[in-house]
């Protein structure tokens, strides 16, 4: 039941930051011709509560540090082996998306500590990459798009140019 209040709060958010936003859609707009994937967009909540107990980094805003943390939980969740057992096991949905956030956060930390003049453009990178992967792990259609991302595991340019095929809908 959690997860379901949890699941409806992020689109209502989804709505009211899609709503407000005039620097981070533009992109995904101007993708939207040659867009490979498409997904609907999710967005991580508005309200300042959520948000009191994050960190930004020098990478990552609070609202990009929540979403790949929403992105975690999503993917690992534990469920009871036998239903009223204590003993539990971990179980993991869509880990392709949640290893390929992690690969591109990694590899850009590493970018900017060599140029940090390009800092901002890997914040808005990270935030857009975060947002992606958050839309297509509640699509049930993402397999393909899961697949594309794994044959590129080893390079994480060639994993953000993948997320740039992609186009959100509102």
């Amino acid at each position: 039941m959690n997860k379901k209040v949890w699941i409806a709060l992020l689109m209502v958010g989804c709505s009211l930051t899609v709503a407000a936003e005039d620097g981070h859609g533009n992109e995904a707009k101007s993708a939207a011709p040659t867009a490979k994937y498409t997904f609907l967009s999710v967005a991580a909540p508005t309200a300042d509560e959520v948000y009191k107990d994050l960190d930004a980094d020098g990478l990552a805003s609070r609202e990009t540090v929540c979403m790949e943390r929403k992105l975690k939980d999503c993917t690992f969740t534990r469920e009871e082996v036998v239903p009223g057992e204590s003993m539990q096991r971990t179980v993991t949905h869509k880990v392709d998306l949640y290893n390929a956030v992690r690969n591109i956060r990694k590899g850009l930390e590493k970018a900017v500590k060599t140029h940090p003049d390009e800092q901002a453009k890997a914040k808005a990178t990270l935030h857009h990459v975060a947002r992606v992967a958050l839309a297509a792990f509640y699509d049930d259609e993402s397999e393909a798009f899961e697949k594309a991302l794994h044959d590129a595991r080893k390079d994480y340019n060639r994993q953000i140019a993948i997320f740039n095929t992609v186009a959100l809908d509102q």
